[in-house]
């Protein structure tokens, strides 16, 4: 078990860079396209026909996580295939298990 991580002794930088990564966690389309790259990697016109929208919104809800190191991208065969980056597959799913995990629970206590 790795040990807990306390983050009032976290440089500045290092906690800029997390809030970044949250930023690009918090918006619909990009937990969206996070999920549906949780089991297997899909290009931009797949990634468009199910999410129902145009190709310039996924391309820029996509530049978005690779900038933020969340996707990564292969080339083959003229297309771009994007799936989660190996690294922080792991942590990223159980980052957005426990977000789903607590708005459950608001949602039902409502």
């Amino acid at each position: 078990m790795k040990p807990e991580i306390e983050i009032s002794r976290m440089p500045i930088n290092e906690l800029e860079k997390i809030s970044d990564m949250l930023k690009a966690l918090a918006h619909p389309l990009r937990l969206k396209i996070l999920c549906l790259l949780k089991n297997e990697e899909k290009n931009v016109r797949e990634l468009e026909s199910q999410l129902g929208i145009g190709q310039a919104l996924v391309s820029q809800q996509l530049k978005i996580l690779k900038l933020n190191n969340l996707v990564e991208v292969s080339r083959r065969q003229g297309f771009s295939y994007y799936h989660l980056s190996p690294e922080k597959k792991e942590s990223l799913l159980k980052v957005m298990s426990g977000i789903c995990e607590c708005f459950r629970d608001t949602a039902t206590s409502q």
